[in-house]
């Protein structure tokens, strides 16, 4: 579960991965692979 960038209790965290989701979300980044995301999220 760990990530590149971060590591810690706060990381498996609902409300934390629900905020790293919409951030991805909101970046302006048309180009980025979204769904890359949301599956590395889900594990």
């Amino acid at each position: 579960m760990p990530s590149p960038n971060h590591s810690g209790p706060a990381i498996s965290t609902p409300r934390f991965q629900a905020s790293k989701k919409a951030l991805w979300r909101s970046a302006e980044m048309p180009f980025f692979p979204h769904d890359l995301i949301d599956d590395f999220l889900r594990q």
